[in-house]
């Protein structure tokens, strides 16, 4: 069983999350592995969703892995993510097995399409 969390920011990001939550097991299965089971679990965190605590956010990326037993966390927030003045669309901590993802980065629409094939 590999197990995903989904830290994502109340609001938009949730709401998204929510409608593609049932997509992702089976994109991760065609995209990862067929052969392993996937669960998904979601937990809404407001920290995820203030510009000033951005590193917070990834200082507690370590706490929720250890907590729930993932294989992998990502974090979704509708802030913008810079680095070196650039917008990031996803910023992989692969050492963690974890990852941020800006919601403003996508664009307007369709988010769900790009999220679901943000790489």
């Amino acid at each position: 069983m590999i197990r995903v969390g989904l830290i994502v920011a109340p609001g938009t990001a949730n709401n998204i999350v929510n409608k593609i939550e049932n997509e992702l097991v089976e994109d991760f299965k065609k995209q990862i592995s067929a052969a392993d089971e996937w669960e998904i679990d979601i937990i809404v965190d407001p920290l995820t969703g203030e510009t000033e605590f951005t590193n917070q956010i990834y200082s507690k990326t370590d706490e929720y892995l250890r907590e729930n037993d993932w294989n992998f966390l990502i974090s979704i927030t509708d802030l913008p993510l810079f680095y070196k003045d650039k917008a990031v669309v996803i910023d992989i901590d692969s050492s963690d097995c974890a990852a941020m993802m800006s919601i403003p980065a996508f664009g307007w629409r369709p988010l769900k399409k790009r999220m679901k094939t943000a790489n």
